[in-house]
């Protein structure tokens, strides 16, 4: 769904990611996406956040950017992780100034940082979604092991249009239709 998003914005032949080698959902999902590219011809740049004493050097965010910026990459892709999460200002901001689109899967870095686009389940849906799932729990006597493992089926694509205008990288006026601009 998220090479989908990506192309319905914008064309793509080489992305890159940034992600936290520490964390097991980002490479989870860095893997996914590569093996997801290859059969469309596209390729995926990997680049894990160097580790010091264990933990991701924030640092080390614009030199990446550059670097993937350099290699050709023609969109930043921004996985769900915690780290760049807590440092996706930065990471928003070092793509700007490399004037590489950046496209999210989580909300924080297209409504409360400068990414450019994202195809993200809305914070308030996914609290809503754990309060059902706690209902089941509380009030309707389900165990906690018995509750079924779901997710999300509703997405929002999310434009942050003062970044498209910074970048000069406009969304296609179908995609408008169903975007929400923030």
């Amino acid at each position: 769904m998220q090479i989908r998003a990506m192309d319905s914005y914008r064309p793509f032949r080489r992305a890159a990611a940034l992600f936290n080698p520490r964390e097991r959902n980002s490479v989870v999902t860095i893997e996914e996406m590569a093996s997801l590219l290859a059969p469309h011809g596209a390729t995926l740049d990997t680049l894990p956040v160097p580790l010091l004493d264990g933990k991701p050097q924030p640092g080390a965010i614009p030199d990446l950017v550059a670097a993937a910026r350099s290699a050709g990459a023609e969109w930043l892709y921004i996985p769900p992780d915690t780290f760049l999460n807590e440092h996706r200002s930065a990471l928003t901001a070092a793509a700007l100034r490399e004037g590489l689109p950046s496209f999210a899967a989580s909300e924080r870095f297209v409504a409360y940082a400068d990414g450019l686009a994202g195809l993200v389940s809305r914070y308030y849906s996914v609290g809503a979604f754990t309060g059902f799932k706690a209902e089941q729990i509380l009030f309707g006597g389900v165990a906690p092991e018995a509750v079924p493992v779901e997710t999300l089926s509703r997405f929002s694509y999310l434009v942050r249009m003062d970044t498209a205008r910074r970048l000069r990288v406009y969304p296609p006026v179908e995609l408008l239709r169903i975007a929400e601009a923030v």
